[in-house]
């Protein structure tokens, strides 16, 4: 290993002379004899510990410590003062300045040498500890980084899954609208057949059958803006995203026999993603479906309910499926559990995610008589905007 270099900085040959002949069989040595020399010698040769006298010509030692440390290369070897000066406000100058160290003259040689090992020691585990933090930090991104990896590919995940409801509830929402077109050409048909298709009877047909394929529009629009995901955080109506959600839901909640019931008195108004607000309410209402749909015969019910909690705007939504398993409720919103046989675990995770990580709140879950409640606590926006029903 190559000895440690030391930079002696003295005006006097006689202390140079005794510092060089103590330190040079255990350290590698450099000198000067003028601030401006060692300064020049400090930047060619980058030295591990500086001995520095304070009293010297044209610059003094304070001078040359303070250049030192404002040298981004250098600020980090240790300077210490050897100095006939003894006052107690020259030793709190130079310590300010950032010197590690003062040693008043005349000197006794094995206090320095002994200042020298402890000040090479602490910069040595300064420069282990530093290594150590690079290292972590590289540690810490690198953890971050497949982090985020894992977080798109479960949104990705999300997403798809969501789509695949999504298109499930379309299918929902157009049967009917389809099953009236397919009666109207059928009218269409059956008139031309019997000689009675009257241009008045044709035209309200054709009036018919576009206020049904504006309605099958109309859907598509309310799915896709859905999914367009919010650029900005913005106020919204909380009351306006239960409408949005429920609607695109109240076909397929209809066929399963699930009523869903809002007992709302004032709306509350949030700041935030109103479209990813939505996709936790379709999640919530979504797993709610299933628990209901997996009690044979039971008739369903969704009850959502809007109120204030110590400053904050609650949105609590209730079923009676049953509720969850004891065991199992605290685990709920981890990544990839789930307790439906093809459910993929993820939805009430972003749901979390998407609450607590991008709208300051929580989403907190328990069981009720019958069922179970899922309650989402946010900032209000302002409570002097909340508008009364």
């Amino acid at each position: 290993m190559d000895r440690h270099k030391i930079l002696i900085v003295d005006d006097s040959t006689e202390n140079n002379h005794i510092l060089y002949h103590a330190l040079k069989d255990k350290y590698q040595l450099l000198s000067a004899m003028d601030g401006i020399t060692a300064l020049k010698i400090a930047e060619s040769q980058h030295p591990d510990l500086i001995l520095l006298d304070i009293m010297m010509p044209d610059m003094d030692g304070f001078e040359v410590c303070r250049i030192l440390k404002e040298n981004e290369e250098l600020k980090d070897i240790p300077v210490l003062f050897i100095t006939s000066l003894t006052k107690t406000a020259d030793e709190i100058k130079g310590l300010e300045l950032g010197a590690v160290d003062f040693i008043t003259k005349p000197f006794r040689l094995p206090v320095v040498k002994q200042r020298i090992a402890i000040h090479l020691m602490l910069k040595h585990q300064r420069e282990l500890l530093e290594q150590k933090n690079a290292s972590l930090r590289r540690e810490v991104d690198e953890a971050i980084f497949e982090l985020r990896l894992k977080d798109r590919a479960m949104i990705s995940q999300n997403r798809q899954a969501s789509m695949g409801e999504m298109i499930g509830n379309i299918a929902h929402q157009w049967r009917q609208p389809i099953n009236a077109l397919a009666m109207l050409l059928a009218n269409i048909q059956q008139a031309y057949q019997y000689s009675e298709l009257t241009p008045e009877f044709l035209a309200e047909c054709v009036k018919d059958g576009s206020t049904l394929i504006q309605k099958m529009s109309t859907t598509i629009n309310d799915f896709r803006n859905f999914f367009m995901p919010d650029k900005q955080a913005v106020p919204f109506s909380v009351r306006d995203q239960i409408s949005k959600a429920i609607s695109l839901l109240e076909v397929a909640f209809a066929n399963q026999n699930i009523s869903i019931a809002l007992e709302t008195g004032s709306d509350l108004i949030l700041t935030g993603f109103p479209n990813e607000y939505s996709q936790v309410l379709l999640n919530l209402l979504n797993n709610a479906k299933d628990a209901i749909t997996s009690c044979d015969g039971l008739e369903g019910k969704v009850t959502f309910r809007l109120f204030e909690r110590d400053g904050f705007g609650c949105v609590s939504v209730s079923d009676n499926g049953g509720g969850i398993d004891d065991e199992v409720i605290d685990k709920i919103f981890e990544p990839y559990f789930s307790t439906k046989s093809m459910g993929t675990g993820i939805g009430l995770y972003m749901s979390k995610m998407i609450i607590e990580k991008s709208m300051n709140g929580t989403i907190e879950a328990r069981n009720i008589e019958g069922g179970a409640e899922f309650t989402i606590v946010n900032p209000l926006f302002n409570c002097a905007d909340k508008i009364e029903l």
